[in-house]
């Protein structure tokens, strides 16, 4: 992101959902308003130094900027300690086939490649990141091991994801529905099929759970207002992505 004006954004820049005060010119007189809600400066959007997303935008960027050793080192030990956590739960609560070294390192490969895909999302479209099919892998799990490994790797993949945003806890809460959803609707390994209405549960389940924290959080919920936005949309997004997930996972299989 750039602070000069007229330069165009090379990233797109994500801002957790976080409180705020901003004051706004009413009919000649200063209000102060407070806000919690998350800020999006897509990619190639001019950056305009009178704007107060650009503004915040900004500030949040150069915060990270340059990275720290310690905050480095902190993101290092919390990923390390999920990892530790899935292994050693693998390893003692798996099936046999799972607590097989070459299996987690293939399982870990999965969640790296998940992450991967989820990343350049996030960085080079301005789509929400709740379009990103998290739910595919833990339903790809259950389907070809068992459903308890497949859960406890949704909710490692929930933590990773939402490390991506600052451990932003609408987006924890909603990967891990929609997951623990995905997993639970996928009763019969015989039929994979249901996959894909699994996939849609899930969905439906991530859309409800963003919309109650949205109102609890922001105090306030537009959902049918912006449903003209389309694939930006957070609602769609959320079923969107569970969807996905239920295609992309039948499609591994």
């Amino acid at each position: 992101l750039m602070p000069q004006p007229g330069a165009p954004a090379p990233l797109t820049v994500r801002i957790p959902y976080g409180p705020r005060m901003i004051s706004r010119d009413n009919k000649g007189s200063s209000q102060a308003i407070f806000e919690h809600r998350r800020i999006i400066v897509p990619r190639g959007e001019i950056v305009l130094p009178d704007n107060a997303d650009h503004k915040a935008a900004l500030a949040f960027e150069e915060q990270k900027r340059p990275q720290r050793a310690i905050r480095f080192a902190s993101q290092f030990v919390v990923h390390f300690l999920l990892c530790q956590m899935l292994i050693a739960y693998l390893r003692l609560f798996g099936q046999s086939r799972i607590r097989l070294l070459r299996t987690q390192i293939g399982l870990m490969a999965l969640l790296a490649l998940t992450l991967t895909t989820e990343k350049i999302v996030l960085l080079f479209t301005k789509l929400p990141e709740f379009w990103v099919p998290n739910a595919a892998l833990p339903l790809w799990i259950a389907l070809v091991f068992d459903r308890r490994a497949s859960l406890m790797v949704g909710i490692g993949l929930a933590f990773f994801s939402a490390s991506f945003h600052a451990y932003d806890p609408v987006l924890l809460t909603v990967v891990l529905v929609r997951g623990i959803v995905a997993v639970l609707s996928f009763s019969d390994r015989k039929h994979p099929e249901q996959m894909l209405r699994a996939g849609l549960m899930s969905g439906i389940a991530g859309a409800l759970t963003f919309a109650a924290l949205t109102m609890i959080v922001e105090g306030q919920f537009h959902g049918p207002r912006d449903i003209l936005m389309g694939m930006s949309n957070n609602l769609i997004a959320c079923v969107g992505g569970g969807l996905a997930a239920g295609v992309l996972a039948r499609w591994l299989h």
